[in-house]
């Protein structure tokens, strides 16, 4: 019973127990907002307009997903375990269809 206090359920309700009493206690200094707000959104002092830029994340997209693969792909492959023959291959195997997916010619 000595150690019932380091289970981890018990540790997650102590810490949760000190993370509410410290928010409570916290939110006694919180700065709190003008009783008058207004109902423009803030926009860094300039004046917000309705059709805003629309970025392209295409290009950056296909960098990360390759790069995703390939790492998780070499992870994979380094801690198989050497009885798991199989596995490797069907990995590889679907990060090569990945690839030429990502590859394609369009």
């Amino acid at each position: 019973m000595e150690r019932a206090l380091l289970s981890p359920p018990a540790l997650i309700l102590i810490l949760a127990a000190a993370v509410s009493v410290l928010a409570a206690w916290w939110s006694r200094y919180e700065e709190r907002p003008s009783r008058r707000s207004t109902t423009k959104p803030y926009a860094c002092g300039e004046d917000a307009f309705d059709a805003l830029a629309q970025p392209d994340y295409g290009g950056f997209l296909a960098f990360a997903f390759f790069f995703t693969i390939a790492h998780v792909t070499v992870m994979m492959l380094a801690m198989q375990p050497a009885v798991v023959c199989c596995a490797g291959g069907l990995y590889l195997t679907g990060a090569l269809v990945a690839f030429s997916v990502l590859f394609r010619k369009e």
